[in-house]
């Protein structure tokens, strides 16, 4: 399968492409462009990690795609896919992310 989706003519008369680069959803699990994502990073903060929106995808290492929606942050929470796309073992705060997606959890920590 290919890693692009939704090749877009470079020129008005579409003699070339433009590939984007898709990513996988954590929550969903379905391919989609960046553009339509955020890019999630989990940092240390003190002793705890917390996972955070990478705006720019500036935070070096490796992150994790999410859909702009909630039902994804609902379902990637609830299949503890956070834990698996950071490859840890240690609890992670999504309580940001809550707060961005607006959905209520009913712990500040997802933990495996």
């Amino acid at each position: 399968m290919s890693k692009f989706l939704n090749a877009t003519p470079a020129d008005g008369a579409g003699n070339s492409t433009v590939a984007r680069p898709t990513r996988t959803c954590i929550g969903c699990r379905k391919k989609d462009v960046s553009s339509q994502m955020f890019r999630l990073k989990a940092v240390t903060s003190g002793t705890q990690l917390r996972a955070r929106i990478d705006q720019f995808s500036d935070i070096p290492g490796r992150g994790a795609w999410i859909h702009k929606d909630s039902l994804c942050f609902t379902q990637a929470s609830k299949r503890r896919a956070f834990l698996a796309a950071f490859r840890t073992s240690s609890a992670v705060d999504i309580s940001e992310l809550a707060n961005v997606f607006n959905c209520q959890i009913s712990t500040n920590n997802e933990s495996g």
